[in-house]
């Protein structure tokens, strides 16, 4: 699968991974991302989309990404 444009530069090819399915309402969870990702609050190295779309997984099925998607947040944490 081609990923975005936005993602052209850092690879040509996008992974889908199954987490199941989940029915929530948008307004519902936006009110569960929020308090993690509020405007502002992006950051490469320790908040951006991976983390995003670990926390949101989390949120929504228990399950997590795995770690070598989050590997560049756990430096930025030690930084």
């Amino acid at each position: 699968v081609d990923g975005p444009q936005s993602h052209a530069p850092f690879s040509a090819r996008t992974e889908i991974m199954e987490f199941g399915d989940v029915l929530i309402d948008v307004d519902s969870f936006e009110r569960l991302l929020y308090p993690y990702f509020a405007s502002g609050t992006y950051d490469l190295l320790r908040k951006n989309c991976n983390s995003f779309s670990d926390v949101a997984i989390w949120l929504l099925t228990g399950q997590r990404l795995d770690k070598r998607y989050t590997q560049l947040e756990a430096i930025g944490q030690m930084a």
